[in-house]
């Protein structure tokens, strides 16, 4: 598989990826990394380099989404800091949602093991298929798919606890 193809990037291009692509990024880096502020500044890095190199990915999606990963996990190694669930603010806008069932499903989206939520989000967010997901994480696609569906299960059953006012 060639990853990169020979064209040069222009500011334009990077542009349109940011718009495209931007959203389900920063959703994803606020997943591994909790907080807006650091997910922010993880997603203008992947695209400041992404200006500087000479060639464009061919393959832009997965490979926008493993830099959003490493940058990420760098900023994890060196700051090494525990997140308080409790200072986590939503990562996306849910229509038909308020604001304490999005806090809720931010909260209940941090404890799901970070291997099956990375998972979660790349899939459902970032409209990776399971093969992209496991060229990204390094892992194959029958993984990628066991870790999907454990973390859904998870997510279904700790939701469903959590509006059942009987399980309070």
């Amino acid at each position: 598989m060639r990853f990169f193809s020979r064209r040069s990037m222009r500011i334009e291009e990077v542009q349109a990826l940011y718009q495209q692509h931007g959203p389900a990024l920063l959703l994803y880096a606020r997943s591994l990394l909790g907080r807006r502020d650091v997910a922010d500044d993880v997603l203008q890095q992947v695209f400041m380099k992404l200006l500087e190199q000479n060639s464009i990915p061919e393959e832009t999606r997965p490979y926008l989404f493993r830099a959003i990963r490493n940058v990420a996990l760098n900023w994890i190694r060196s700051e090494s800091k525990q997140v308080d669930l409790a200072e986590i603010d939503p990562w996306f806008e849910a229509p038909h949602q308020d604001h304490a069932t999005r806090v809720s499903l931010t909260v209940e989206l941090m404890r799901v093991p970070e291997d099956q939520r990375q998972v979660l989000v790349l899939h459902i967010w970032g409209g990776l298929s399971f093969e992209e997901i496991g060229n990204v994480l390094d892992v194959s696609a029958n993984t990628v798919a066991s870790r999907y569906r454990y973390a859904l299960q998870k997510l279904r059953v700790a939701m469903r606890t959590k509006d059942d006012p009987l399980c309070r």
